[in-house]
């Protein structure tokens, strides 16, 4: 399978609040065949600022985003 061109998004979230509230709007992208979703990663501060990042699968909070079809990991 060729992959390319390539293209990286990042998504800023006011305040370090997450709802999950883009879920639907990915998966309708990713379904209509728009874009597809090589890999997936969230990034945070916490209050030392301090840097964390995660896989979707390693936080309950952002699981959901593992049912989105076309996740290619």
């Amino acid at each position: 399978m060729t992959l390319g061109p390539v293209e990286c998004i990042v998504v800023g979230f006011p305040g370090n609040k997450f709802t999950g509230a883009s879920h639907p709007a990915l998966a309708k992208l990713i379904d209509s065949k728009t874009i597809r979703i090589l890999d997936l990663l969230f990034v945070s501060m916490d209050v030392n600022g301090d840097v964390l990042a995660f896989e979707f699968d390693e936080l309950d909070e952002v699981t959901d985003f593992g049912d989105v079809g076309g996740l290619i990991l």
